[in-house]
């Protein structure tokens, strides 16, 4: 279903673009851009590149720019062009919207020292990623950038609440949700949810990057004790040291590690799946838990003050324990797969609320109806 929009032109700002680089904000960034660009809006995205190159593409009917990149400073991509092509684009293109996605410094220095003369609307998807060193000298330039934005997005009450940077600017916020993709509830097929029943026996099913924050250690220590088998898909830094700890606490023959999966496969997990469990050290808001929840599968989150506890509703849809704590994530991996009524209840809740606050088309709306605004 398209949703009805002005034929407006929108320039999004970023970090990265998939498929260079997919983490959550890029995958949010690229979901919100081709979405945009199905309800007929003209979408641009400007981003740095991740091979040293600059480049121009389509993808899904989204124009991306890709910047050449110089180099890091941590994580942050050093890009001397970026500023000088955002100036170019806006004076070639006059944009409707200009749409920044936070926090990426490039950025938000390219969007504040250039002339926006239209309606800046910025995404916090999380505090700021910079180091102490970086972040002070930063911090005026960005309650610059703040008080220069029309529209401020959060993506969940708690995000707002605990953000300290827009203690000042929430009159400009907004709620509004990232959302989950139709076709993450469409069911697979039945034989390949059967075939994975089959191979892994009843399971837990955690999916993600591998990196320490992703709390996936603790759930390898949380499943020691019970009867039950748990799945892995993702990679990344911490493969071969979670590999090492199913080893050392002699359970490595029920942790299983998939690799990085397509939608296709990560869907059919999902439906295998007793429960779906994310038991980050932080994260700004958990998409997993979206695609797990449209399979109507009960997940288990962390407690972080952020999106986390926005979309697992403690005791409706899943259940919530606090982040670092692998006693309290067994008891709760344990309760949910030993009550198949609970799990049958939890997990029609999930779906319900997938379905209910965080479709595609109506959060869509809501970001189309902003820019109107």
């Amino acid at each position: 279903m398209q949703v009805a929009n002005s034929k407006k032109k929108v320039l999004m700002v970023g970090k990265f673009y998939p498929p260079q680089y997919v983490g959550g904000i890029e995958y949010s960034l690229q979901e919100t851009a081709s979405g945009l660009a199905r309800s007929g809006l003209d979408v641009d995205v400007v981003v740095s590149s991740r091979n040293g190159h600059s480049s121009t593409e389509e993808i899904d009917g989204v124009t991306v720019y890709r910047v050449k990149r110089v180099f890091n400073v941590g994580s942050v991509p050093i890009s001397l062009h970026y500023p000088f092509k955002l100036r170019k684009l806006l004076q070639a293109k006059h944009y409707d919207v200009v749409h920044l996605h936070y926090p990426y410094a490039i950025g938000e220095l390219s969007c504040l020292f250039n002339k926006i003369n239209t309606k800046l609307v910025i995404t916090y998807h999380m505090n700021s990623e910079y180091t102490k060193l970086l972040k002070k000298p930063l911090i005026p330039f960005m309650n610059g950038l703040l008080r220069k934005a029309d529209h401020i997005i959060v993506s969940s009450d708690n995000l707002l609440k605990n953000a300290k940077h827009l203690k000042n600017f929430r009159d400009k916020c907004v709620v509004i949700p990232l959302s989950v993709k139709d076709e993450w509830f469409d069911a697979p097929g039945s034989e390949a949810v059967a075939a994975l029943k089959a191979e892994y026996g009843p399971f837990v099913f955690f999916a993600g990057r591998l990196f320490k924050t992703k709390g996936a250690d603790i759930l390898i220590e949380a499943v020691r004790r019970l009867d039950c088998n748990l799945v892995i898909a993702g990679d990344g830094p911490e493969l071969e040291p979670l590999k090492s700890l199913a080893v050392k606490l002699g359970i490595s023959e029920r942790v299983f590690f998939i690799g990085a999966q397509e939608k296709k496969v990560l869907k059919e997990f999902y439906n295998a799946a007793e429960v779906f469990c994310l038991p980050s050290l932080a994260e700004s808001f958990g998409l997993v838990l979206l695609e797990a929840m449209a399979a109507g599968t009960p997940v288990i989150s962390t407690e972080l003050g952020t999106g986390t506890t926005y979309i697992n509703k403690h005791e409706e849809t899943g259940l919530v324990v606090d982040p670092g704590n692998a006693g309290m994530l067994e008891e709760a991996v344990k309760k949910l797969m030993d009550d198949e009524p609970l799990r049958l209840r939890m997990g029609t809740a999930a779906r319900r609320r997938a379905e209910d606050v965080f479709c595609e088309d109506f959060v869509l709306s809501q970001i189309m109806e902003l820019y109107r605004a």
